[in-house]
């Protein structure tokens, strides 16, 4: 999943940031592919987040100790 500010490119900061478009779309192209699903688990991890189903990534693309965790949680 690209992050917004790559998907915008310059054309999506307002003229006073649009020299920080450069910078951070470098800086997102480094994230992982699956980056918003680890953010969905840090925060439920942190418990920023209660871990509803419906925001939860598909268990079988998980490392199965963690798809187990998961499985484990009231739904």
């Amino acid at each position: 999943m690209p992050c917004l500010c790559e998907v915008l490119g310059d054309d999506g900061w307002c003229l006073g940031h649009q020299e920080e478009s450069a910078e951070a779309r470098a800086w997102a192209a480094h994230l992982p592919d699956r980056w918003a699903e680890l953010v969905v688990l840090w925060w439920i991890a942190t418990g920023e987040l209660r871990a509803d189903p419906s925001l939860l990534p598909d268990p079988r693309h998980l490392p199965a100790p963690l798809a187990a965790a998961l499985g484990e949680l009231p739904g």
